[in-house]
């Protein structure tokens, strides 16, 4: 199994920065790196709240990290916890939420790791969850700036069913450095090239990748299958019941799909 290093050094990181294929449109981002913080996305709002150009916060551990719906995202030492920051938010946070996971599940995969999406946010290798992201959008004097934080299991202690960095047996991300280095690319690349993308059918791609597509869930206190995406990223789900056809169409928190084992 390749060895997975887990030493977040900040100078790899000065080393990694200008070597890597940052969009033009966006340019270099500042990087900014802590050993210890309460939440890389509180850090980010309290530091780039008025800047002009893209800004990445990685810190070694988080205190207070926070999930989808309020949940805590546990954060101990040997995991990835990084924010990108962006002046203004390029596309609707539903898109931008898939458009990010999607980018980033592309450098991993590229990196011989088999990720698949989980609607709308997760990051899932063989059903278990790897990682995940939390889109964050609040308005500034101008426009609206956007904060995409993003946890992602290393060689940290894990949760029961969830799965890290280290276990994929074939992966070629060296060190913790590389990770936080290509996951910003990635996302940033990613949201660059939507408007590509979208012409050429970027839902189709994200659906291509979904782990989650033709589903079981719950969704209105009754059961339905999962069958597409919407042009805006909302789910698609036929409701089954006797007789019925009836397909709605959902936001985030709608619908519960879960994991096998209730790992959230």
């Amino acid at each position: 199994m390749p060895k997975f290093d887990s030493h977040l050094d900040p100078d790899d990181l000065r080393i990694l920065w200008p070597t890597l294929d940052w969009p033009e449109s966006f340019g270099m981002p500042r990087i900014h790196y802590a050993e210890v913080v309460d939440s890389t996305n509180s850090w980010a709002w309290s530091l780039a709240f008025e800047q002009s150009i893209p800004q990445v916060f990685v810190a070694h551990q988080q205190t207070a990290g926070r999930g989808q719906w309020g949940r805590t995202w546990v954060s101990p030492v040997g995991g990835l916890y990084l924010s990108l920051w962006l002046p203004t938010a390029p596309i609707p946070p539903l898109l931008l939420t898939l458009v990010s996971a999607w980018g980033i599940a592309e450098y991993l995969r590229q990196h011989r790791i088999p990720v698949l999406l989980k609607w709308p946010n997760d990051l899932v290798v063989r059903g278990r969850k790897l990682g995940g992201i939390k889109v964050e959008v609040r308005p500034t004097t101008s426009q609206a700036a956007v904060v995409i934080g993003v946890g992602i299991n290393g060689a940290n202690t894990i949760l029961p069913n969830a799965l890290a960095i280290q276990d994929c047996l074939e992966q070629t991300v060296a060190t913790l450095a590389n990770l936080a280095a290509g996951v910003s690319c990635g996302m940033l690349g990613a949201i660059a090239r939507y408007p590509q993308l979208k012409s050429s059918g970027f839902l189709a791609r994200y659906w291509e990748l979904l782990e989650t597509k033709q589903r079981s869930v719950t969704v209105a206190g009754g059961r339905g299958q999962i069958i597409g995406l919407t042009s805006r990223g909302q789910l698609r789900v036929r409701l089954v019941a006797p007789g019925s056809s009836a397909e709605v169409v959902c936001e985030p928190g709608d619908v519960q799909i879960g994991y096998p084992s209730s790992i959230t």
